[in-house]
């Protein structure tokens, strides 16, 4: 069994959209019941319904918002907002959120930053 769950995890990095063990052998057991759906069967439980357009409203009106604080006002939990959240590109830097990727503002900005301080530094070493 050890040397099939080290085969199964090579073969994850491999090949990304490969299912599990447990999933292939869930499918069979369906297979086998005459059920050749892949798809989940509906879950019991109340669905998390979180509108991303509410949530990202709510974000850029207010950046430093916990996902605590969104998790109360959207009623769900903090797992789900945090995954909500990543799913629209934002990420928590310094505490605030923030898109995950630069903007050309971002980087241009950065560059100025960047050769500002480069250039202090070479008129210090001359001096």
């Amino acid at each position: 069994m050890a040397t099939q769950q080290g085969q199964h995890s090579k073969s994850i990095k491999l090949i990304p959209d490969v299912v599990t063990s447990r999933t292939c052998q869930r499918w069979f057991k369906r297979f086998r019941e005459g059920d050749f759906s892949l798809e989940d069967k509906p879950r019991s439980g109340r669905p998390q319904e979180v509108s991303n357009d509410e949530l990202l409203k709510v974000v850029e009106e207010n950046p430093r918002v916990t996902t605590e604080e969104l998790a109360i006002m959207f009623d769900c939990s903090n797992s789900t907002i945090f995954e909500h959240l990543k799913s629209l590109g934002k990420k928590c830097k310094a505490g605030r959120w923030v898109p995950h990727t630069l903007t050309a503002n971002n980087r241009a900005q950065r560059l100025s930053i960047c050769t500002s301080l480069l250039l202090k530094t070479k008129k210090q070493t001359v001096s």
